[in-house]
């Protein structure tokens, strides 16, 4: 899986942007994304919406020098599962 999070606002707590994710199968979705940081940690929250209908993406990661280490998540907003990775971002 792909990831690409385009961060367009930040007022130093709260942030703002665009999310683009392509899946296992090569099949591209975007989403706004919303989240919440602290400088060493980072919550950020999306909404998309696939041919299987919609999903919520969520990247919980601590900052390590340059880049950002830690889970991401994605489920259907009725499951009480979800598929759970590792996720490296970097700039």
């Amino acid at each position: 899986m792909s990831v690409i999070a385009q961060i367009q606002s930040d007022n130093g707590y709260s942030i703002e942007g665009n999310l683009w994710l392509a899946d296992w199968n090569q099949n591209e979705f975007e989403g706004d994304i919303t989240g919440d940081h602290n400088g060493k940690y980072l919550l950020l929250r999306s909404n998309i919406t696939t041919n299987n209908g919609p999903y919520q993406f969520r990247i919980d990661a601590q900052k390590v020098g340059q880049s950002l280490e830690g889970d991401c998540l994605i489920q259907t907003p009725e499951s009480v599962g979800s598929l759970i990775g590792e996720i490296y971002l970097s700039k």
